[in-house]
Parts: structure tokens; sequence; C-alpha cells
């Protein structure tokens, strides 16, 4: 077609093209006639390990999507595939936008409720032992009088025939030694006029 537009648009018919033999002394003298047509956007030629290689943008730029996902050749184009975890995620066209994961405020929320349940119980701990050591520095009799206030003996007592067949409570701290069973007060500092 060259040939016959060079005479004219005169019809050519040929029968024989000999050539005269190139010499190729690199093979970076092939870049005029090699094309990449893939059909892949993007794509150019490489020269590579001695051969031309048809080479897309995830090779080109390695960085493509800044290290945070696995860059694909497509034929529209390069597209990224975004890194995820429990911890943290990566998202937009190239991977360069960052949010936290669901992973990552479960283990804060935990670690900040872990912390505080740590410290009401040091709280109660020493709480606990500041009223023990209290305790500790009171004399035994002063300790044991709080409890006897409040210390009643509920076993069952048969006091006989006098009292019915009903049996008797009794509370240890008011007993009369001369009348056991029968409830005695104390009302010698009471007016009882």
């Amino acid at each position: 077609m060259n040939i016959s537009q060079a005479f004219e648009n005169v019809r050519i018919q040929i029968t024989n093209i000999t050539f005269q033999p190139t010499e190729i002394r690199n093979i970076a003298d092939l870049r005029p006639f090699v094309a990449c047509r893939l059909g892949f956007a993007n794509y150019t030629e490489e020269l590579s390990d001695g051969s031309w290689k048809c080479v897309g943008p995830c090779k080109q730029y390695p960085d493509y999507c800044h290290r945070h996902g696995e860059c694909f050749n497509v034929q529209s184009g390069p597209i990224c595939l975004c890194y995820e975890s429990s911890l943290e995620q990566y998202h937009g066209p190239q991977c360069e936008r960052f949010r936290r994961g669901r992973g990552f405020y479960a283990a804060l929320f935990g670690a900040l409720g872990a912390g505080i349940l740590l410290v009401l119980v040091l709280i109660v701990v020493i709480v606990v032992l500041r009223r023990g050591r209290w305790n500790i520095d009171k004399p035994p009799a002063r300790r044991l009088m709080s409890l006897n206030e409040d210390f009643f003996d509920f076993t069952q007592r048969d006091l006989g025939p006098y009292h019915g067949s009903s049996p008797v409570y009794t509370n240890t701290d008011l007993i009369d030694e001369g009348c056991p069973g029968v409830f005695s007060l104390h009302l010698e500092n009471v007016d009882t006029t």
C-alpha cells in the first residue's frame, strides 16, 4: 500500500521482496518496532532480561497502592485491593485513606474496663486492710463487744413443764444465769417509772 501510494496509487503486485540483512547491535534498537496492543490501559514496553515485555502500571509504579494494598492490572487500568484487619483498614482508590477497625476499639475499651476494674479492686482491698488494721489496734474486749450486741443463740431449749411445750430461744447476752431460758433485761441504768 505504501509503495502504491509512492507511485501515485498505481496498482502494484509484489511477487518477491528482498531485504538487506540488518545488523542489530543492541536490542534497544528494536524499540520502534515493539508495541503493546493487549487491550489493557497504560501498558508500556520495557526492556527486561534481554527481551521486550509489556508492563502495566502496577510494575511501573510499585507504590501505586501506597504499600497498603495489592495492585492488579485490569483492562481499564490498575486497581488496588486494600489490606484490612480487625485493628486497621485502608480504603480509597489507591488505599490512601485509613480508619481504625472494630478490633481496635474492642481492645481499647476492654483495656479501659480492665483498668477501671483493677482500680476498684485496689480501692476495696485498701479499705478492707485499713478497717482490719483499725480493728487490730483495738483491745480484744472492745472488738468482741461490737459482735456481742448482735449475737443471738437460736438453739432450742426445753424448759420443762413450767413453761409449756413451746421451745424458748435465748439471747446469750441477756440471759440471767440464775434462770436459764428466760430473758432477763439489765435495767439498772434505765428509769422505769
